[in-house]
C-alpha cells in the first residue's frame, strides 16, 4: 500500500474506456455520498468517476478501472445492459439496476445493484473482486479500500512478549487478552499500522503491526492448499476449527449444503482463492472457507533420508543445470520427499528452481537464501540448461562460446522521473528517510547498462534524467528499436512497514494479442526474479501478472522488476547502499542471460 500516485498505475487509467449506456436518472451527482480511495496492490487508483459508498453501504467502483487494472476482461452489452467480467474460468455477470447476478453460471442475489454514473458502470467492489479471486480490505480510519491481487502478509508471529490483543485498531480500545512472544496469528484486515488478526484458537482482535513479523506470505494457511485445483497424489486432510457452512461454490453467496461441526475432517480436492473444495467422509462434496480449517498433520513424520539422486546433480565440471518449473498455482515445498514431511515454504506458478537431487517422484530444489526442500515431480516440469549456456555465474562461458547476451538489444526503463504538469519530476515512492525511488532505480539501471554492454549487448535507456515521455512513449522506444526484451526497474512501496521483498511482473493474458508471448514473458520474469533474489538476498515475494502500461504496450517480452520495498526501513537502507544497487543490477543481468541461454536451446 502506498501513499503516492504511482505513474505505472496512472498509465492504467489513461487506457480506461467509456462503457456506453444512458445515465441513470438522478445518478449524475455524487454530492453527499462518502467517497472512497482505492489502492491496488498498494498503488493508488484514480479515475474520472470516484468510488463512493451507496445507500446500501456498499463501495461502488467503475468496473473498467478495477477490472482491467487486475488483468480481467470486461465486456459490455449495450442492448441487454449487462457487464461480464472474466478472469480465466472465473466469470461474474451483472445487469444494470438489478440485484440478480451470475457467478460461474449460478444465479445469486446481491444486496445492492450496479448503476451508471457519469457514463461509467459502477459495480459493488467486494462482490465482484472476491468472486474473481482478489482480496478486498476496508480501512475505516481513512475510507480506503485495498484490493490485493498479490500475496500480502497473511501469517505473522509476535516479536515481543505481553502484546495486547484489543477490540479495535488503537490503544484506546479495551484489551481482550495479553499474548506471549512467538504467538502465531492470521491477518484478516488492516487499519493504518494496526492488524486485525485471528489466533489459532479462533479468537479475533487487533494488535500493533510493529510488534509482529512475517511468518509466511501466501494466500493459503501454512498447511498449504494450492490456489487452484490440486492434482496428483498430494491430497490434504483438513478439519474445521469452528462450526462451518459447506457451500455449493467458493463464496458465501452460494447455497449452504450443510453445517459442519467443529472438528469435522475432510479431504481437500481443489481450491479457488481462499476457498477449498472438499470431500466429506460420507462422500458429500462442497466448498468451505479456507481460513476456517487447519491441516491434519502426521504426528511423527519420518526422518529425512539421505539424498539419493537417480541422476547426476549439477557440478562445476560440465554437468547440465536442471530447472524445475512450477506448473500449479501454488505448490508446497517440503523437508523430505513425501507429503508426510513438514512444509518448508510454498512456490508459485512459473517459478524456476534449480534441481540438486532426485528421489522417486520428488525433486530436491535450491531456493532463495541457500534453503533447500523437496517438491513433487508431478507438479513441475524439468528444463535442462547445458553447460555452454550456463556460463561461469558471471555470464562468461567456460569454453569461450558467445555470451548469451551478446548481440541482444535490451531496453532498460528506469521507473518514474517524468515531468508532471507544473514542471516537477515524479519521484516515485519516497522512503521515510527521504530516498527517492526515481533516483534509486536510475542508479541501478545505469549499473545494469554497463554490465550488459560489457557482455556484448546493445542497451537503450528510456531516460537518463527526467523525461517528458509518456509511459506509452517508453514502450514505443523498445518497439521502434526492435528490442529483444524490455526491463522496467522499480522499487516497491507500502503504507505497512512490514512488507518487504522482491517481486517481478509480466503481462500476457490469455485471449489477448500478447497470449503468444505468455510462456516467454513468464520465463523471463521467473529467471530475473530468481537471480535478483539470489543476488540481493531478500525475500522472494513471487512473480505476478499485471496490466502495467509498459508491459501492455511492448511488443517483445517485457517485465517490471520491483527490486525491494523503499517503505521498509531495512530495505530503504539497502536501496541507499551502492553495493546493494550493484547486486540488484547483477541479478537482473544474470536473469537476462539465463533467459537468452534457454531460448537459444529451445
Amino acid at each position: 500500500m502506498t501513499g503516492k500516485l504511482r505513474q505505472k498505475t496512472t498509465a492504467i487509467l489513461l487506457s480506461v474506456f467509456l462503457l456506453t449506456g444512458a445515465v441513470m436518472p438522478g445518478a449524475m451527482a455524487l454530492e453527499g455520498r462518502p467517497l472512497v480511495q482505492l489502492r491496488l496492490n498498494g498503488s493508488i487508483l484514480v479515475g474520472d468517476t470516484p468510488a463512493y459508498i451507496d445507500s446500501n453501504n456498499r463501495t461502488m467502483v467503475p468496473i473498467r478501472l478495477v477490472g482491467e487494472s487486475l488483468g480481467n476482461v470486461v465486456d459490455w452489452n449495450e442492448q441487454a445492459r449487462t457487464v461480464r467480467i472474466s478472469r480465466g474460468d472465473q466469470v461474474v455477470g451483472l445487469t444494470i439496476n438489478s440485484r440478480q447476478a451470475t457467478v460461474g453460471g449460478q444465479v445469486v442475489t446481491m444486496d445492492t445493484e450496479p448503476v451508471i454514473v457519469n457514463n461509467r458502470t459502477m459495480v459493488p467492489l467486494r462482490f465482484v473482486m472476491e468472486n474473481l479471486g482478489a482480496r478486498v480490505i476496508w480501512d475505516g480510519a481513512t475510507n480506503t479500500v485495498d484490493i490485493w491481487n498479490q500475496p500480502r502478509v497473511e501469517r505473522v508471529v509476535l516479536t515481543s512478549d505481553n502484546v495486547n490483543l484489543r477490540q479495535g485498531a488503537g490503544t484506546s480500545f479495551p484489551r481482550i487478552e495479553t499474548l506471549p512472544k512467538n504467538t502465531r496469528l492470521t491477518v484478516v484486515a488492516q487499519s493504518g499500522e494496526w492488524l486485525e488478526v485471528r489466533t489459532e484458537s479462533g479468537k479475533g482482535g487487533w494488535v500493533a503491526g510493529w510488534l509482529v513479523q512475517d511468518l509466511l506470505v501466501a494466500a493459503p494457511d501454512p498447511g498449504g492448499v494450492p490456489d487452484g485445483v490440486t492434482t496428483g497424489p498430494e491430497v490434504k486432510r483438513v478439519e474445521v476449527t469452528e462450526n462451518v457452512n459447506l457451500r455449493a461454490g467458493p463464496a458465501t453467496t452460494f447455497t449452504r449444503l450443510a453445517l459442519l461441526p467443529k472438528g469435522t475432517a475432510m479431504t481437500v480436492i481443489g481450491a479457488k482463492g481462499d476457498w477449498l473444495e472438499v470431500r466429506l467422509e460420507d462422500g458429500k462434496q462442497g466448498w468451505v472457507a479456507g481460513w476456517l480449517v487447519t491441516e491434519v498433520v502426521t504426528a511423527n513424520p519420518p526422518a529425512v533420508p539421505p539424498v539419493l539422486p537417480e541422476k547426476e546433480t549439477p557440478s562445476e565440471h560440465g554437468e547440465p543445470l536442471r530447472l524445475a518449473v512450477v506448473n500449479s498455482s501454488v505448490v508446497n515445498v517440503r523437508s523430505g520427499p513425501d507429503i508426510s514431511f513438514p512444509l518448508v515454504t510454498q512456490v508459485r506458478s512459473g517459478q524456476f528452481l534449480p534441481v540438486i537431487g532426485e528421489q522417486g517422484d520428488w525433486y530436491q530444489v535450491q531456493m532463495a537464501e541457500g534453503k533447500t526442500g523437496w517438491i513433487a515431480g508431478w507438479l513441475v516440469s524439468i528444463r535442462t540448461l547445458s553447460t555452454a549456456a550456463r556460463g561461469d555465474g558471471h555470464g562468461r562461458d567456460p569454453v569461450n562460446r558467445a555470451d548469451p547476451l551478446a548481440g541482444k538489444i535490451i531496453v532498460i526503463d528506469p521507473g518514474h522521473g517524468s515531468i508532471q504538469p507544473g514542471n516537477w519530476s515524479d519521484p516515485g515512492a519516497v522512503g521515510k528517510n527521504g530516498l527517492y525511488e526515481r533516483d534509486v532505480v536510475m542508479d541501478i539501471s545505469l549499473r545494469l547498462r554497463d554490465i550488459l554492454i560489457s557482455r556484448g549487448a546493445t542497451v537503450i535507456l528510456t531516460r537518463v534524467g527526467d523525461t517528458t515521455l509518456t509511459l506509452e512513449g517508453r514502450a514505443a522506444i523498445a518497439n521502434d528499436a526492435g528490442a529483444d526484451v524490455f526491463v522496467s526497474v522499480h522499487a516497491n512501496a507500502s503504507t505497512s512497514r512490514l512488507l518487504n521483498g522482491t517481486t517481478t511482473y509480466y503481462y500476457a493474458p490469455v485471449g489477448s494479442p500478447l497470449e503468444g508471448q505468455r510462456a516467454d514473458r513468464q520465463l523471463l520474469a521467473s529467471l530475473v526474479q530468481m537471480e535478483m533474489v539470489q543476488a540481493m538476498g531478500r525475500r522472494d515475494a513471487g512473480i505476478f501478472e499485471a496490466s502495467f502500461s509498459v508491459l501492455r504496450n511492448t511488443t517483445m517480452p517485457s517485465i517490471l522488476a520491483e527490486t525491494a520495498f523503499i517503505s521498509n526501513p531495512e530495505e530503504e537502507a539497502l536501496l541507499g547502499d551502492p553495493v546493494f544497487r550493484a547486486q540488484a543490477a547483477l541479478g537482473i543481468a544474470e536473469g537476462l542471460a539465463k533467459y537468452f541461454a534457454i531460448k537459444a536451446e529451445h
